[in-house]
């Protein structure tokens, strides 16, 4: 399906039967900023009064870095207990799972054949979140059969956050 690559990375010698990669997309995220997303993060803000049952689905776009395939290719994800940023700032997942998101995917995400995109879907609820407290969820792509995840591209992060109750000074 794909040509055998070769490298040296660390003096350690690798060759790799597949070259097409998954990224998380920059752009276009929901609850994202529109005009860049350098930090790959969206914030999911609920309202202060909302019901812990109140939900939001956030699908995030997914992208193939390589040809388009003749058949379906899954890519993998599993929530990632931290990473680290380019500055050496570590993130830690403290968002529970059932209670601030769910996965209904399952850990998988399917790009149909002759497409370069596909969605990875979450959805996200303020839990038992009290007004101004937030939590993260760290989201990292793995490698699953044709598809590796590509290397600088492959966390994404999500805040969910409850408001704080506005002053009673706001009008």
């Amino acid at each position: 399906m794909f040509g055998p690559i070769s490298g040296v990375v660390d003096d350690q010698i690798y060759t790799r039967s597949r070259t097409a990669q998954v990224d998380v997309a920059q752009y276009h995220q929901p609850y994202a900023p529109a005009a860049t997303n350098a930090n790959w993060i969206s914030t999911v803000v609920f309202p202060h009064d909302a019901p812990a049952g109140a939900t939001v689905e956030l699908p995030l776009t997914l992208q193939l870095i390589g040809p388009h395939q003749s058949s379906a290719l899954e890519i993998g994800y599993v929530v990632a207990d931290e990473r680290t940023n380019a500055t050496g700032t570590t993130f830690t997942t403290t968002a529970v799972s059932n209670t601030h998101y769910s996965l209904p995917q399952g850990g998988r995400a399917t790009f149909d054949a002759n497409s370069s995109h596909t969605t990875l879907d979450v959805v996200v609820s303020p839990g038992n979140l009290q007004p101004g407290q937030n939590v993260r969820l760290i989201l990292e792509l793995t490698e699953v059969g044709e598809l590796i995840p590509a290397r600088n591209y492959r966390y994404y992060d999500v805040v969910i956050a409850r408001a704080a109750v506005p002053d009673e000074d706001d009008d």
